[in-house]
Protein backbone atom coordinates (compact mmCIF):
# COMPACT_ATOMS: atom_id res chain seq x y z
CA UNK A 1 0.00 0.00 0.00
CA UNK A 2 1.61 3.49 -1.14
CA UNK A 3 1.54 6.09 1.40
CA UNK A 4 -0.87 8.15 0.49
CA UNK A 5 -3.43 5.10 0.71
CA UNK A 6 -2.48 4.89 4.17
CA UNK A 7 -3.45 8.46 4.92
CA UNK A 8 -5.94 8.79 3.26
CA UNK A 9 -7.23 5.32 4.86
CA UNK A 10 -5.89 7.09 8.16
CA UNK A 11 -7.98 9.98 7.64
CA UNK A 12 -11.59 7.88 7.21
CA UNK A 13 -11.38 5.95 10.06
CA UNK A 14 -10.03 8.69 11.94
CA UNK A 15 -13.30 10.83 10.60
CA UNK A 16 -15.37 8.10 11.77
CA UNK A 17 -14.05 8.07 15.48
CA UNK A 18 -14.16 11.36 15.80
CA UNK A 19 -17.96 11.23 14.18
CA UNK A 20 -19.02 8.58 16.61
CA UNK A 21 -17.35 10.38 19.69
CA UNK A 22 -20.04 13.59 18.64
CA UNK A 23 -23.14 11.28 18.28
CA UNK A 24 -22.50 9.45 21.42
CA UNK A 25 -21.95 13.15 22.66
CA UNK A 26 -24.94 14.84 21.56
CA UNK A 27 -27.21 11.75 22.29
CA UNK A 28 -26.35 11.88 25.55
CA UNK A 29 -26.69 15.37 25.63
CA UNK A 30 -29.85 15.62 24.53
CA UNK A 31 -31.20 13.67 27.00
CA UNK A 32 -30.15 16.30 29.36
CA UNK A 33 -26.97 14.68 31.30
CA UNK A 34 -24.70 17.55 30.71
CA UNK A 35 -27.28 20.86 31.58
CA UNK A 36 -26.82 22.29 28.05
CA UNK A 37 -26.37 20.83 24.46
CA UNK A 38 -23.43 19.92 23.09
CA UNK A 39 -22.23 21.26 20.25
CA UNK A 40 -21.26 19.26 17.02
CA UNK A 41 -20.43 21.54 14.70
CA UNK A 42 -17.84 23.08 17.12
CA UNK A 43 -16.14 20.09 18.20
CA UNK A 44 -15.99 18.63 14.49
CA UNK A 45 -14.45 22.27 13.57
CA UNK A 46 -12.15 21.93 16.57
CA UNK A 47 -10.70 18.68 15.32
CA UNK A 48 -10.49 19.75 11.66
CA UNK A 49 -7.33 21.81 13.07
CA UNK A 50 -5.96 19.35 14.67
CA UNK A 51 -6.89 16.49 11.91
CA UNK A 52 -3.02 16.80 10.02
CA UNK A 53 -1.53 16.69 13.37
CA UNK A 54 -3.33 13.30 14.03
CA UNK A 55 -3.03 11.82 10.85
CA UNK A 56 0.87 12.50 10.11
CA UNK A 57 1.87 10.80 14.12
CA UNK A 58 1.16 7.95 14.32
CA UNK A 59 1.45 7.77 18.27
CA UNK A 60 -1.05 10.75 18.12
CA UNK A 61 -3.25 8.81 16.23
CA UNK A 62 -3.19 6.14 18.43
CA UNK A 63 -3.53 8.24 21.34
CA UNK A 64 -6.88 10.25 20.26
CA UNK A 65 -8.64 6.78 18.63
CA UNK A 66 -7.96 5.32 22.02
CA UNK A 67 -9.41 8.30 23.73
CA UNK A 68 -12.43 7.71 22.17
CA UNK A 69 -12.62 3.57 21.06
CA UNK A 70 -15.82 2.93 23.31
CA UNK A 71 -19.05 5.10 24.53
CA UNK A 72 -17.45 4.53 28.09
CA UNK A 73 -13.95 5.96 27.61
CA UNK A 74 -15.89 8.94 25.39
CA UNK A 75 -18.02 9.76 28.94
CA UNK A 76 -14.83 9.79 30.59
CA UNK A 77 -12.92 12.03 28.42
CA UNK A 78 -15.79 13.86 28.53
CA UNK A 79 -16.20 14.39 32.21
CA UNK A 80 -12.91 14.95 32.90
CA UNK A 81 -12.47 17.53 30.57
CA UNK A 82 -16.08 19.29 32.00
CA UNK A 83 -14.03 19.12 35.37
CA UNK A 84 -11.14 20.96 34.38
CA UNK A 85 -10.07 23.40 36.44
CA UNK A 86 -6.65 23.66 36.06
CA UNK A 87 -6.26 24.90 32.72
CA UNK A 88 -8.52 27.89 31.88
CA UNK A 89 -6.52 28.43 28.04
CA UNK A 90 -8.23 25.27 27.15
CA UNK A 91 -11.71 25.71 25.33
CA UNK A 92 -12.71 23.17 23.43
CA UNK A 93 -12.68 19.35 23.99
CA UNK A 94 -10.37 18.11 21.07
CA UNK A 95 -7.75 20.61 22.53
CA UNK A 96 -8.08 19.26 25.86
CA UNK A 97 -7.14 15.66 24.38
CA UNK A 98 -4.44 17.17 22.58
CA UNK A 99 -3.27 19.22 25.46
CA UNK A 100 -3.03 15.80 27.36
CA UNK A 101 -0.99 14.01 24.91
CA UNK A 102 1.52 16.91 24.39
CA UNK A 103 1.48 16.38 28.70
CA UNK A 104 1.83 12.97 27.99
CA UNK A 105 5.13 10.58 28.23
CA UNK A 106 4.39 9.31 24.77
CA UNK A 107 4.53 13.01 23.40
CA UNK A 108 8.77 12.53 24.02
CA UNK A 109 8.71 9.37 21.77
CA UNK A 110 7.81 11.01 18.50
CA UNK A 111 9.99 12.80 16.17
CA UNK A 112 11.14 16.24 17.63
CA UNK A 113 9.43 17.54 14.15
CA UNK A 114 6.62 16.25 15.16
CA UNK A 115 6.08 17.32 18.44
CA UNK A 116 6.60 21.05 17.44
CA UNK A 117 4.15 20.98 14.66
CA UNK A 118 1.42 19.16 17.77
CA UNK A 119 2.59 22.27 19.77
CA UNK A 120 2.49 24.79 17.71
CA UNK A 121 -1.06 23.60 16.32
CA UNK A 122 -2.03 23.54 19.76
CA UNK A 123 -0.64 27.22 20.49
CA UNK A 124 -2.55 28.82 17.72
CA UNK A 125 -5.76 27.27 19.09
CA UNK A 126 -5.35 29.20 22.15
CA UNK A 127 -4.00 32.60 20.93
CA UNK A 128 -7.47 32.43 18.22
CA UNK A 129 -9.51 31.38 21.26
CA UNK A 130 -8.33 33.61 23.61
CA UNK A 131 -8.57 36.66 21.30
CA UNK A 132 -12.03 35.78 20.64
CA UNK A 133 -12.29 35.84 24.37
CA UNK A 134 -11.53 39.35 24.99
Amino acid sequence: MSKSVGIVAKGIVLDNVIDDMIRELTVVSSMGAFGKVVSAEIIWKDYQHYRPCIINSSTLYKYITFKFQTKESVMINWHEYKNQFDDRAIHGFIDYCIMLFTNDPLMKTIPEIEQKYISKKLEERIQKLNRSIQ
